[in-house]
């Protein structure tokens, strides 16, 4: 057996693998042999049968699995003696199918494409640089608006009769008309449940003029509610797919319930269900609590945007030739069948960023390991309490048993392996991120919540 290689472009090389038949016969042989020690025939103990017979009755199946065995484990040697940094893994090359025949095995030959990892230099990471950090600035009117949703959250919903507000949550009931506004005879009528919100403004603009009982027509019920086409045929409409194109788009909107959520009374009721009993005995101290609770979670978003404006710069400065060819064949190798143009070039320019970035960060973990350091189980818990309670706290919910909290957290990452590596990464992302801030300078600037929340609205 011999590989031979060939560059069929910068950073893509071709490896051949040449199988003599005597290669073939003898990794055959020993699939054959741990085939045997299963069968059971009449007239041999177990484990006993000849190989001959062994290789008539299975020999087919037992050379595809002997040849793909040794083919990846010359592969795999191939690679790690010639020291390759390999982007992903080998991809066949070509369409040339290789027959396989245990009766008659001849020399064969088995062609794959690999693409190797770029070399680059790091930037950023002289000291040049001074980043703007932003931080939030809270008004005496944010924490109030932010008081009120809480007030919200915690209300009380009724049914009411005067006229909608924006806010309100209706039932309706949707009635398809025929274009001149009658009735479509055995057309769509359905119930739903939607906030005045979820509609477009010229529709939700209409909604504010009427109440419970009452009802309007839209002349085109795909663009009269802000979701996509195929969300109002399914949970709206309640249509299969194959209807939603037949529809009319005339319908009528009949308001048949309308309700409205109370905010809960600043009592002390209120401050204990937010906080916990006794917690805060004020409203005083239920604002300051507050206000501390969110300028936690503003001080973590704040630096989530310092560390993203670093990623940006990371991304935009650093110089990455990319093994083209293979990265477009790896992905129509692993694109859905019939996929468009745009949609390859779309899946070719994403994997060409997540491999950047991740190349990116590997190697600043490779050469400021010390800095990085080692992702220990106490760090890691850490981290993940810090994520979970964040979320909470993002939904109003600050009552947390600390003990019961780091149980649930550490039997997530016990048992859940996609959570614990997802929570690994973003920990390693993190660190790498801040190893590169410490290295310059930061200026820290005071923005409104309002402004702040704009800038990273798509962050």
């Amino acid at each position: 057996m011999n590989i031979v290689q060939e560059e069929l472009s910068p950073l893509h090389l071709l490896i051949t693998v040449n199988m003599e038949p005597q290669d073939v016969e003898t990794a055959l042989t020993e699939k054959l042999k741990v085939y045997r020690k299963d069968i059971q025939l009449k007239g041999f103990r177990k484990g006993k049968v000849p190989l001959s017979v062994v290789r008539g009755m299975v020999g087919q199946n037992a050379l595809g699995e002997a040849v793909n065995e040794l083919l990846s484990k010359s592969l795999e040697g191939y690679v790690k003696e010639q020291e390759f940094s390999m982007i992903g893994y080998p991809i066949q090359y070509g369409d040339e199918k290789v027959d396989l025949n245990v009766k008659d095995i001849q020399p064969y030959s088995f062609k794959f494409q690999i693409g190797l990892e770029p070399d680059f230099d790091l930037p950023l990471m002289d000291g040049s640089e001074t980043f703007i950090k932003r931080q939030v600035f809270l008004s005496d009117e944010d924490v109030r608006e932010e008081i009120a949703k809480v007030s919200k959250a915690y209300g009380e919903q009724k049914s009411v009769e005067d006229t909608l507000l924006a806010d309100d949550v209706i039932n309706i009931q949707l009635v398809e008309l025929d274009g001149d506004g009658e009735v479509l005879e055995d057309g769509i009528m359905n119930d739903a449940v939607l906030s005045v919100g979820q509609f477009d403004l010229d529709t939700k603009a209409e909604l504010l003029n009427i109440k419970k009982g009452e009802s309007i027509v839209v002349d085109n019920i795909w663009e009269a509610i802000a979701h996509s086409k195929e969300q109002i045929s399914k949970h709206v409409l309640d249509l299969s797919p194959e209807f939603m194109d037949t529809a009319n788009p005339q319908f009528k909107i009949i308001v048949t319930d309308a309700k409205r959520v109370e905010p809960a009374e600043w009592n002390q009721e209120f401050f204990d269900k937010v906080f916990g009993p006794g917690a805060v005995d004020s409203e005083e101290a239920f604002v300051e609590t507050f206000k501390g609770h969110l300028e936690s979670l503003y001080q973590d978003a704040t630096d989530q945007s310092l560390r993203n404006q670093v990623a940006d710069r990371l991304m935009t400065d650093t110089n990455m030739e990319f093994p083209e060819r293979f990265l477009q064949s790896w992905v129509e190798s692993q694109g859905k069948q019939g996929a468009t143009e745009e949609e390859v070039e779309k899946d070719l320019e994403g994997l060409k960023n997540h491999l950047k970035f991740s190349l990116i960060k590997r190697k600043i973990g490779k050469e400021f390991q010390e800095e990085v350091g080692m992702i220990e189980d106490k760090d890691l818990l850490d981290y993940a309490l810090h994520r979970a309670e964040l979320q909470f706290k993002s939904k109003f919910q600050f009552i947390v048993n600390n003990e019961v909290f780091s149980n649930m957290v550490s039997s997530q990452l016990r048992e859940q392996e996609k959570y614990r590596t997802r929570m690994v990464e973003d920990l390693f992302q993190q660190r790498v991120l801040e190893v590169v801030i410490d290295k310059n300078a930061v200026v820290t600037e005071e923005v409104a919540l309002e402004e702040f929340m704009n800038e990273n609205a798509n962050a």
